[in-house]
């Protein structure tokens, strides 16, 4: 098969009652690391496609559309929450192309990022970039108080908009906080695509910001981390890097110059010169 990127056919998995669409890479050889890329919230797997063709890594690149974005659709009523259903998503999709001791390099940006940690809590990964994870459980009650209210203030503005029946204004003000962009300076066509999102964003960060993994699990990966967040990025994100930094064993941090949050999205040269020194040095 060629290794250019080509469209990941949707594929059902009885056990999970997944469908799942995005975008693959295909490998020469199936030996060599399988890289599975993790999108943000209200990102889908689209957004990390320009990221994706910059990475010079070895062996196949999947980036799945997460559950409610693209074609992929829980195919069962489930009672599962949103972080579980994407959590669903990423075993499905490593169950059908991470073949027997096939290593895993997992990459993720924002809820993507926290989705790469809590997967590398429950299966060995050979090496892990997380790009401003959202693991806002690490975060000290105290100490970073103030960066923490920065998101739920966001977060339950949002929610509240979804509630009221009117949604765009609490869209406009989370894409204005996170994406560094007001929602008016966004193209129509961008604001289209992501006003149907709001209900799924909604749910997912909701879910994000109240997560109660102890700050300790966090300990328990072993695998090397590459930790990365733009300089110019929201007080959360800088608070969780920080913790994040003292709790993992084999941890890198990088701070890109002249980047937001959505910095892997809008400079995917910059991110992807950082990720692929990382990963020649550690897989």
């Amino acid at each position: 098969m060629s290794r250019d990127k080509q469209q990941l056919k949707p594929f059902q998995l009885i056990a999970t009652a997944l469908e799942i669409g995005g975008l693959y890479r295909a490998a020469d050889d199936e030996r060599t690391p399988l890289t599975l890329m993790l999108h943000s919230s209200g990102g889908g797997a689209q957004s990390l496609a320009p990221l994706a063709k910059r990475l010079r890594v070895p062996g196949s690149i999947v980036i799945p559309d997460l559950c409610g974005y693209g074609s992929t659709r829980a195919t069962t009523s489930s009672n599962d929450g949103a972080l579980e259903q994407h959590l669903n998503v990423i075993e499905a999709v490593v169950q059908e192309y991470c073949h027997g001791d096939q290593p895993m390099v997992v990459i993720g940006h924002s809820m993507g990022g926290f989705l790469a940690l809590l997967t590398a809590l429950h299966r060995q990964v050979a090496a892990m970039v997380a790009i401003e994870p959202v693991a806002f459980s690490v975060l000290d009650p105290i100490a970073d108080a103030a960066a923490r209210a920065e998101d739920q203030a966001v977060v339950m503005g949002l929610h509240e908009s979804i509630r009221s029946g009117d949604a765009e204004p609490g869209l406009a003000r989370f894409i204005g906080y996170w994406g560094g962009s007001e929602w008016t300076e966004l193209s129509e066509e961008a604001r289209t695509a992501l006003l149907p999102l709001t209900p799924q964003m909604g749910h997912e960060t909701f879910a994000v910001a109240n997560d109660t993994t102890a700050p300790e699990a966090y300990t328990k990966i072993s695998s090397p981390v590459l930790l990365m967040q733009g300089a110019d990025t929201r007080a959360p994100a800088q608070a969780v890097i920080h913790r994040l930094s003292e709790l993992l064993s084999d941890v890198s941090a990088v701070t890109i110059e002249r980047a937001g949050h959505m910095g892997p999205v809008r400079q995917p040269s910059v991110y992807a010169e950082q990720i692929n020194a990382f990963i020649q040095r550690r897989v």
